[in-house]
């Protein structure tokens, strides 16, 4: 076989080289400086694609809390940056009924703190009755502690309001005091793992666009502060329906309102279970309240599903 000019004489210096002892020794010593240099450049190296991995999730996060941020903010509510615990009560309703909020955890809760002769109390109350109409089935919990006043009163005006929201009586002042109420209206947000995580001061219009889709953020998105950890606890009455409905539509989906063009929840094949909690009708349309296996709750029309498998 024949060699070429270079590697043989390459070959040769090298046998030539070997006969040197210090020049041997110097060739070593560089071949050992070359490995740690590459092992330190190498090392460099994953050093800074660590740092910038951790630089980007850390921005990613920031940039999500300052959207949450923006969003409190744009609603003009009061965010705590470290949500706490809400202090537990237990009043009675105007009908009698005793409520306590450590039996609310796992929802979202509304807490307003009013009174039947505040003038701003009155002005917002309308709109807190259409927030509680389109979110109460979807698990936002709505309570009205009337602050110091008679049963009698807060009854009356109740109902000639048309007010369906629970109001409780907070006769003596006690969980007024514990809030730390110290102008009306107030409203404190709670999430569903029992924490304070916003406050409102003042009157404001609760059934805004924004606002609803600020809520049902809360009640949906497990990635928005202050909202559950678990997506699939929405806690919904069933009503007594007696079979599960079958999607029979090639495609289907769940929203969050009776509308096409709102949200979808979630989307479905022909065949698949869903469990009906509520039936409505809407702009001569029917649609079912359902309940999907993983735990979403929304709405889906009634020509998309049947009571027997689809064959």
């Amino acid at each position: 076989m024949l060699t070429s000019p270079q590697v043989y004489w390459t070959k040769v210096q090298w046998t030539q080289d070997r006969k040197n002892p210090k020049l041997v020794r110097s060739l070593v010593i560089k071949r050992a400086y070359m490995r740690i240099s590459l092992l330190i450049v190498a090392t460099l190296l994953i050093v800074v694609a660590s740092s910038t991995s951790s630089d980007g999730s850390s921005h990613n996060q920031k940039a999500r809390l300052s959207t949450a941020d923006d969003m409190f903010r744009k609603l003009g509510i009061n965010k705590f940056a470290e949500p706490y615990a809400a202090p537990d009560f237990t009043l009675r309703d105007v009908q009698g009924n005793s409520v306590s909020l450590r039996d609310l955890r796992g929802r979202v809760v509304f807490l307003n703190f009013w009174a039947t002769w505040c003038p701003p109390c009155r002005i917002e109350m309308p709109s807190m009755e259409r927030l509680y109409q389109r979110l109460r089935d979807r698990g936002l919990v709505m309570l009205a502690v009337d602050r110091r006043e008679t049963r009698t009163q807060v009854a009356k005006f109740m109902k000639d309001s048309q007010l369906s929201f629970p109001a409780l009586l907070d006769i003596d002042g006690t969980v007024s005091s514990l809030y730390q109420i110290s102008a009306l209206p107030t409203t404190y947000l709670i999430d569903r793992r029992g924490k304070i995580i916003s406050r409102k001061v003042g009157p404001r219009d609760w059934a805004t666009r924004d606002i609803e889709e600020f809520f049902n953020s809360l009640l949906l998105d497990k990635n928005v502060p202050g909202s559950y950890e678990d997506p699939s606890m929405v806690s919904v009455p069933a009503l007594p329906f007696d079979s599960m409905l079958f999607v029979k539509s090639s495609e289907a989906y769940v929203y969050i309102y009776q509308d096409e063009h709102s949200h979808a929840v979630a989307k479905f094949e022909r065949g698949e279970k869903l469990l009906p909690l509520g039936k409505a009708f809407k702009d001569g349309k029917t649609w079912y309240m359902v309940k999907t296996q993983n735990g979403a709750v929304g709405w889906i029309r009634f020509s998309d599903v049947e009571e027997s498998p689809a064959k």
